[in-house]
């Protein structure tokens, strides 16, 4: 979570002056600059003012340090409750670490950027007011249903405030920790008087990157507010349900109590798994099986002919919570409600089985019951209530929003005009196959070939009854993004390109479609980063800008980026083609396209590197114009993280 301050914040800009000094004090905001008489080297002198907000006073005596790219600062003492920072790059991301050596304040960190400045210019940017926290120390242990200590429970919290917009940096530097004495079972954890913070608890113990624990007191999570922490001194642990395992035994039975049999319809299904038949157990007397695992599974009993009876299709939805389990019925003559496991802890169901009526074959009752994408193998899995034959045109599978790029001279056949290229978004049909199981209700349609990043579609109809031959006309969909995370990430597949046309100073596209030249000339963009696909094999991805060189003019600014954070992508995607500059283009979202670019047609993940600079001409031997970054990254599944820094030319 993060703090706000209490009091507004001024982040100011750089106004260039002329042999003379001048102060601008508009709305608490105060920028000096001066300009010096010889040419020096650009820098930022950084001021934040510290206040205690019980006196309203300036608090001194604590430690600073600062961190600009990845080295921190040896620590300084604020005597008079005013850091200054001097010599800070223009344009650059900077943390401030503030903490009191007697533990009498709560730590902070804040972020800022710092102004834009031209060579030769010293800059003052004032970061206004902050407050500082007294501390107090909240005393606990944490205790399970049956009372005994839980112990290395991870529990922190962020302390970072940003003061401007840019990089949402996390790591053990930037939070308060709860330090464990394993001797009395007690957590300590320092947190703030006159304001709060919610307060973090690791419940993954194993490490096995699945939590064992929720933690609270009437209610259970993974936060507790720091005020509920000094007023108690004992968290409570609630065992999640991932580690539950117990038998499940299900009877199915008439209204009138007789013992119904039937092994083609009886199966489980979840999202996570493929389904699997239930065989009737004469000893039980039951359909059995063992329930593992956290996600709610269904037992689906699909429409049954006993004894010359019809029976309608229905399903009982298992939600194991501890040693109970809520039970949902659908189209079953049982009210949904709570079961407490018996004393060999099994879970016994008795299905009271609904009597099909005369009316309910209708294309008005016909419906699914299920209607999920199955995450095993991206499977579509469509439960119907009534059984089904499937005609030819039954089923279809396309990709959405797939770029198709139509070049002006590559066919005859199509509409497009040379010296015109046509980009247009279609869904492309797909291959699948199809199974019919269990009494004919269950539906599974399968990708014949592997999916590539993307969004999908699948549309069934034209669905014929078993019972009556009717076409019924109801239309099942189900649309899922698809994104793929066994790509290999290779760090050098990581580009910059200014998108201008040039390759390293070379024309990228020499002729237009119908053969003209492209006489346009070389120019300077601002670059972008692009990177491959296979980011999404990540557990996280950060990127620090270090240095760029313009025109061979070095630039030592600071600029990060979190890329990837807990495995999801912050950034967005974009295409990129390769067209001469005097090329026709007829498109949509245009926003999309890059489409000057020296890189391989296709989509990339990429950002915008303006915070670096503007007008970065292509890398040459006559002007160097590259990026240095520092980059830190860790595949999913992985526990290596793995660093270092790379220069990369401008395309």
């Amino acid at each position: 979570m993060l703090k706000k301050s209490l009091l507004s914040l001024a982040i100011l800009s750089t106004l260039p002056l002329t042999g003379c000094l001048k102060v601008e004090d508009s709305d608490s905001k105060d920028t000096i600059i001066v300009e010096q008489a010889e040419l020096t080297t650009a820098s930022v002198q950084a001021v934040l003012d510290l206040i205690d907000p019980t006196t309203n006073e300036p608090i001194s005596g604590t430690q600073v340090r600062y961190q600009v790219g990845v080295d921190w600062s040896d620590s300084f003492t604020v005597s008079n409750g005013q850091v200054v920072i001097d010599n800070l790059p223009g344009n650059s991301d900077v943390l401030v670490e503030v903490t009191s050596p007697d533990n009498t304040y709560l730590k902070r960190v804040f972020y800022f950027k710092t102004s834009m400045v031209s060579q030769g210019q010293n800059s003052v940017q004032n970061l206004g007011t902050q407050y500082l926290y007294r501390a107090t120390t909240a005393s606990f242990t944490i205790l399970d249903s049956a009372n005994s200590v839980i112990e290395d429970v991870k529990i922190g919290y962020p302390v970072i405030s940003y003061l401007s917009n840019g990089y949402w940096t996390q790591g053990f530097s930037n939070r308060v920790n709860a330090t464990y004495d394993a001797q009395n079972g007690n957590y300590t954890l320092l947190v703030p008087q006159g304001s709060g913070y919610d307060v973090e608890f690791d419940g993954d113990i194993d490490n096995d990157g699945i939590d064992d624990y929720y933690f609270g007191y009437d209610d259970f999570g993974s936060r507790i507010h720091s005020s509920r922490l000094l007023n108690a001194d004992v968290v409570y642990a609630k065992k999640t349900v991932e580690s539950q395992e117990f038998p499940v035994n299900i009877t199915l039975l008439s209204k009138q109590g007789e013992l119904i049999e039937n092994n083609e319809a009886v199966f489980i299904s979840s999202e996570f798994k493929l389904p699997q038949a239930l065989t009737f157990d004469q000893q039980q007397q039951a359909y059995s099986f063992v329930y593992k695992g956290s996600a709610a599974i269904k037992v689906n009993i699909a429409e049954i002919e006993f004894n010359g009876v019809s029976y309608n299709a229905g399903y009982a939805k298992i939600n194991p919570n501890d040693e109970k389990a809520y039970v949902f019925f659908d189209n079953v003559l049982n009210q949904s409600r709570e079961y407490v496991l018996n004393d060999q802890g099994e879970l016994n169901l008795v299905v009271m089985l609904e009597e099909n009526d005369t009316n309910s074959d209708s294309n008005y009752h016909f419906r699914a019951l299920s209607n999920y994408i199955n995450s095993e193998n991206n499977s579509l899995n469509l439960f119907l209530s009534h059984p089904i034959e499937l005609s030819e045109d039954s089923v279809a599978f396309s990709q959405k929003n797939v770029v198709v790029v139509t070049r002006g001279n590559e066919s005859d056949n199509d509409m497009v005009p040379p010296g015109t290229t046509l980009i247009e978004r279609k869904s492309v049909d797909l291959s699948v196959s199809s199974k019919l199981e269990y009494n004919n209700s269950f539906l599974t349609v399968t990708p014949n070939a592997e999916l590539s990043t993307g969004e999908y579609r699948y549309e069934v109809n034209n669905l014929r009854s078993v019972d009556t031959g009717n076409v019924y006309s109801k239309q099942f969909t189900n649309e899922f993004e698809f994104i793929n995370s066994n790509l290999v990430f290779n760090i050098d597949d990581i580009k910059v390109d200014n998108n201008n046309g040039f390759t390293l100073g070379l024309r990228s596209i020499e002729k237009n479609t119908a053969g003209v030249i492209d006489d346009s000339s070389y120019n300077s963009n601002t670059p972008a980063l692009y990177l491959p696909l296979s980011i999404s094999s990540l557990d996280y991805l950060d990127i620090t800008v270090i240095k760029s060189v313009k025109n061979s003019n070095q630039s030592d600014e600071f600029s990060r980026y979190s890329v990837v954070e807990n495995g999801e992508i912050k950034v967005g995607k974009r295409f990129i083609a390769s067209l001469a500059k005097n090329e026709n283009v007829e498109s949509n979202y245009s926003s999309y396209y890059q489409l000057h670019t020296s890189l391989e047609q296709g989509e990339y993940y990429s950002f915008s590197l303006n915070n670096v600079g503007y007008h970065f001409y292509d890398d040459t031997s006559e002007s160097k114009n590259t990026i240095t970054i520092n980059y830190e990254y860790k595949v999913k599944g992985s526990n290596d993280v793995v660093s270092g820094t790379k220069e990369l030319s401008v395309h």
